[in-house]
Parts: C-alpha cells; structure tokens; sequence
C-alpha cells in the first residue's frame, strides 16, 4: 500500500467518510482536519485504543513488535524488557502498519 492508501484505510476505520478524507476536513466535525496517521503518535493511538476489540489487541501488540522487528516474523516469543523498550518507543507510522495488519487490510 502508498502512504495515501494507508493515511485512507486509517481514516476510514476511524470513522472520517471519504468525502471528509478527500477534502482534509469535516464540517460536519467543526472543521477539525484529518490527522495525518503516519506523523502523528497520538492520533494512532487513540484509533487503536477505539476500533481494535479485545482479541485484536492481543493481535495488534505481536504485529507492532514484528513490524518493529521483522525478523522475529514466525517466531514465538515473549515480551521481555527489550522488547517492551521497542512497543514504547514505535513510532506512528510502524503503528499504523501495525494496525492495518491486524485489521487485514495491509499483507504483513
């Protein structure tokens, strides 16, 4: 996927239409303008915290360290201090990859 095609799938799963996305605002939303996923650790988060269930959370931490960590794709694993320093430490557009994975949107 294009950096456009995943700051969309984000948006969409966030509840912007597509009309709101392609204008970069929402009048209906008071004007708030569309959070640019990629850049932005916050906006993520909060999309994360709002549209992954129970289950998919779980999901969402093992794809987020392999999206860190590619070779650990396969590999069973544990979350210890090192790998704990990289989930702190990931930035917005490795959650974003991250997120769309898990939803099955992007191909891991």
């Amino acid at each position: 996927m294009t950096p456009t095609e995943k700051q969309i799938a984000v948006a969409e799963l966030a509840g912007w239409s597509r009309e709101d996305i392609e204008r970069g605002c929402s009048l209906g939303q008071f004007g708030e303008t569309v959070p640019c996923y990629r850049n932005d650790r916050d906006a993520i988060i909060e999309v994360c915290e709002r549209v992954l269930t129970e289950p998919e959370r779980l999901a969402y931490v093992r794809e987020l360290v392999v999206v860190c960590e590619p070779r650990l794709r396969g590999v069973i694993f544990g979350l210890d201090a090192g790998r704990g320093w990289w989930l702190a430490n990931a930035t917005a557009e490795q959650r974003v990859d991250a997120l769309l994975i898990t939803k099955g949107i992007l191909k891991p």
